[in-house]
């Protein structure tokens, strides 16, 4: 299945702050309605943080975003998105019987896994998705958080609409100049219908 691409279009930045109160990152929830055009991905980021949205074709919801700390300045790139497998191997990766309901998360990478400041990582990520009925959709919201420190410095979640099977889509984030060097966390999940699973993967900045 040819995959398919969405720019990501910086619709607004809320940050609200108060003085020596967060040094954290809280999630940010923005509805924007569907729409078949394409935009340009935008930076996110500064002292305190950004939401970044972008309108899809093809499905419902908005990349969101939000860039701080260790990661304000970067930017978060164009997300793709595409089907790799059928229902009938999903039902066997979740070990769903027809039915019921199933998600699994199968993989979670980044790409490269060390990097420079300015380079860019690939946040991946490869999941399962089984719906009572072939012909039904679910409601699913991707989500990728990266930790620092035991600090969140970046958070991005994207709602589709999915048909039974096996799914891949990726977030790239270009690092800025100033990302501090360390090891990154990245905690991928997927929720859909009450249910939720996720996987961890990490990235070092040298």
């Amino acid at each position: 299945m040819k995959t398919r691409f969405f720019r990501v279009a910086a619709l607004g930045v809320a940050v609200v702050f108060a003085a020596g109160l967060f040094a954290g990152c809280a999630e940010t929830t923005k509805q924007v309605q569907e729409h078949p055009r394409t935009a340009t991905g935008a930076a996110v980021g500064g002292v305190g943080g950004a939401v970044v949205g972008g309108l899809l074709g093809g499905g419902k919801g908005a990349l969101i975003g939000g860039l701080l700390g260790a990661l304000g300045g970067g930017v978060v790139g164009n997300y793709t998105e595409k089907k790799q497998a059928p229902r009938e191997q999903a039902l066997q990766e979740t070990g769903a019987q027809p039915g019921q309901s199933a998600i699994s998360v199968q993989q979670v990478t980044a790409q490269p896994q060390t990097v420079a400041p300015g380079q860019q990582v690939d946040i991946g990520m490869t999941y399962s998705v089984v719906t009572p009925q072939p012909n039904e959709t679910a409601n699913v919201r991707e989500t990728r958080e990266i930790t620092f420190n035991n600090q969140v410095v970046g958070q991005m979640s994207v709602d589709r609409q999915r048909t039974s099977g096996t799914w891949q889509s990726d977030v790239p984030v270009t690092l800025p100049q100033t990302a501090q060097p360390g090891t990154y966390t990245i905690l991928a999940s997927v929720t859909a219908g009450g249910m939720t699973n996720s996987r961890t993967t990490t990235f070092t900045v040298k």
